[in-house]
Parts: structure tokens; sequence; C-alpha cells
């Protein structure tokens, strides 16, 4: 009898991740192609429509409330023009500004990236925007490439996550279909390069972009702009604070709050009374619950759920603590920032950007619980050295991303790109 060995020993994980990377990158090229093929098409054939007195608009996700009014708010403001915002639905109302969502019919035949280009791309040609602003790369960075094409204004990638939005081609990233290529990919990382050119404004959170995008020869139209919070005129000192800790955001795997628990188990050794919170709502919620039993800790940490205004429970709070796998720059660290919450987060992203270590807070450089809780130990146990961080956390966000600040860096660029087309 004849048989037959495979060369290899069969793995379905392993085929399973190739053949996810194989359709996610087919289907990222052909995307990418298309998007540059009709930018192209554009520029030699459909001029550029003079669209300067046009409505601004945006293609977003918001996770929150917060972060809608951090980002929306102070464009609305800088500019005596409406602003449209396509996203997902969201109950908010502010000022010289529209909130569009797919219609729940278009929303339950394609998919939701899909129903937001269809309605974005409608909007475009209906209301012709000055400026089509998309938000992180994949797919409202592109969208806002396309939407430019067909009705003219100016394409604007706002890089809320940083250069990981891009890098390897986004493989990194939080996007699903761009985290299915499970590894880098040199040529998907070129293609967003030279898709990156063809905005007008490239909007970064701080110098890690800058550098990453200066060294691929893209960052000639980059600025630094980040999220705006509100500067409150007096915070709590540190004996008027009952909560040791604050986390505020997603509960999602990328920010790593096993990892935050399991550092609160090294600190509730010499500190049995310590006080938690844990603010927010996700996929991982039960596993955390679960994972504060099983390390002891549950009458240490509350977790109070999604919270639309977090103000109170921040001033209530002596430190801010981020664990993630990766952030742009943390619209939760600024405003914790502005009420006087020293951080101790990982140095990924942007975060360096704001945090000036050893001054205002500290940045960890490696995921390690015991350098961590090093470092919270050393501040709980040093209220002269935390009221002297909360000072400098306080003033150093107000001078970056205080929202009258904000307010001016895009006024400015507004004036700048209409003096552009008086100049044309």
């Amino acid at each position: 009898m004849i048989t037959f060995e495979l060369p290899v020993k069969y793995n379905p994980r392993r085929n399973q991740d190739a053949m996810s990377r194989f359709f996610s990158t087919a289907i990222l090229l052909i995307l990418y192609h298309t998007v540059e093929l009709v930018v192209l098409v554009h520029r030699y054939w459909g001029g550029r429509a003079d669209n300067r007195n046009g409505p601004i608009l945006i293609i977003a996700t918001f996770h929150n409330q917060n972060w809608a009014v951090s980002h929306i708010l102070p464009i609305a403001s800088a500019s005596r023009l409406h602003v449209t915002v396509v996203t997902d639905p969201v109950d908010l109302i502010l000022p010289n500004v529209t909130f569009r969502s797919p219609s729940s019919t278009i929303s339950n035949i394609f998919p939701r990236a899909l129903a937001k280009c269809m309605l974005a791309l409608r909007l475009a040609v209906k209301e012709r925007p000055s400026f089509i602003i998309g938000y992180h790369f994949f797919p409202a960075g592109l969208i806002a490439l396309l939407c430019r094409s067909v009705a003219g204004g100016s394409a604007v990638y706002q890089s809320t996550g940083g250069q990981i939005e891009i890098e390897g081609g986004g493989w990194n990233s939080e996007n699903r279909l761009l985290r299915a290529l499970k590894t880098p990919s040199r040529r998907l990382e070129k293609k967003s390069i030279s898709l990156l050119r063809k905005f007008d404004y490239i909007i970064g959170r701080g110098t890690r972009i800058e550098k990453f995008l200066t060294e691929r020869e893209a960052a000639e139209n980059y600025r630094t702009i980040l999220g705006s919070v509100e500067i409150p005129a007096s915070v709590p000192g540190f004996l008027a604070r009952d909560l040791d800790i604050i986390f505020l955001g997603r509960l999602a795997e990328s920010k790593r709050l096993d990892l935050l628990l399991r550092i609160v188990g090294l600190l509730v050794v010499n500190r049995p009374g310590l006080r938690v919170a844990i603010i927010g709502d996700g996929e991982r919620k039960p596993f955390l619950i679960d994972l504060c039993t099983k390390l002891g800790i549950g009458a240490n940490v509350h977790f109070t759920g999604r919270l639309d205004n977090a103000s109170t429970w921040l001033r209530r709070s002596k430190l801010f603590v981020l664990t993630s796998r990766t952030e742009g720059v943390s619209i939760a660290m600024l405003e914790a920032m502005a009420q006087g919450v020293v951080p101790v987060v990982i140095d990924v992203g942007e975060l360096s950007s704001v945090v000036n270590n050893g001054v205002n807070g500290y940045l960890i450089r490696s995921p390690s619980k015991r350098e961590f809780s090093h470092r919270i130990e050393d501040l709980l146990s040093d209220p002269a050295r935390w009221q002297s961080f909360s000072n400098c956390a306080r003033l150093g966000v107000t001078n970056i991303a205080g929202r009258e600040t904000v307010i001016e860096q895009w006024r400015a660029l507004f004036s700048s790109n209409e003096d552009a087309n008086t100049t044309s």
C-alpha cells in the first residue's frame, strides 16, 4: 500500500491566518488602487472647483460624545461655515453642526463603511464642501479623497491613531479589515504613503507621526492639532480626592485593562484600601469583572459603566493610568490632566507629546506592572510631588489642548487655505 505524508505538518490556525491575510490584502489593494485612479482622473480632467464658501464635511466614528465634542466643536467654532458630520447615529447637539447618518434601510443592505461613503459622496455633490475631513486613514480618509474628487474642496486626513494607521499597511491598528492582515505589509504601506501625498492637509497629534511622515517625504502639508478640552478655573487638591486611580475609555482588548488590574493587584498588598474607578463599557467588561474576583480586588475596583460626563469622577481622582497597546493622544487623558489628575501612562503613540516624564506625569517605557506600580506608589505616597505634577499637567494641557488654543489653530488653517485659493 502506498502512503503519502504532508511535507509540512498541517496547522489549521496558520492556514486560516494565511487566507485572512490574502483576502484582506487583495481587498485593500483593490480599494486603494481605485481611490488612486479616481484621484488621478479628477486631477487631469476634472479641474479644481472653487468651494471656499461651501460647508465643512467630516467623516468620522465616535466612540463617545466627549470625543465628538473635543474634535468637532473647535472646528465649528473656528469657521463661519456650517459643519456636516457623517457618522453613526449620535444623540448630540452642537452649534453650527448637523450630524447625518445613513438610513436604516441603507445600513441594513450595505456594510457600515460603504453606507457612510455613499452618504458622504451624495452630500459632497449636493453641498460642495470647502473642506472634507476624514478621521483615520481607512476608511474615512479615503472617503475624503473620493469626495474631493467628485465635488472639489480640500481633503484633510486626521491621523487620530498616529503612524500605526499607516505603518505596515495598518496591520496593528484597530480596524478589523486592517487587523486581518495579521503581519506587516510593505506593499500596502507603500500604497498608503502614496495616497497620503494626495491630501491637502494632514493633521497629526505630535512629533512621532511628523517624523514618520518626514522620513517618507509625506509631511509637506502636516500640522499638529490636538483634540480640545475645557480647562476648569480650579480643581481639588490631593487630600480632597478620594479615588486613587481612574481609567476612562472603552473596555476593549487594545486598552490592556487586564494589565491595569494586575497592577492594582500589586498595589493592594501595601494599600488594601486602594480605590479604583473604571469608567466605560465594552466587550471585555465581563472578563475584567471576573479577573477582579480572581485577583481578590473586587472590593477595590468600581465599574461605573459608560458616562457621557465624567468630570465629577475625574475631580475625585489622583492618578489617570493608561496601559494601552496603541494610542494617538488620548482625549480621556487630556480631560483628566485638565482636572488636575496626574497621568501614569505607557509610552505609546503620541502620549509623550503631552506627558513630560517626571514633570507632569510618568511615561512607562514597557508594559511592566512592577514599573507602573512603582511610579504609582511614588505619587500616592508623596502629596507634594503629586501637587507639583498636577499643577504642571493643567498648565501643559491648557497650552496645547485648551479649547481656545485648538480653535485658533483650526482658524489659522482655514485662513491659510482661503489665502491660497485667493492667490491662485
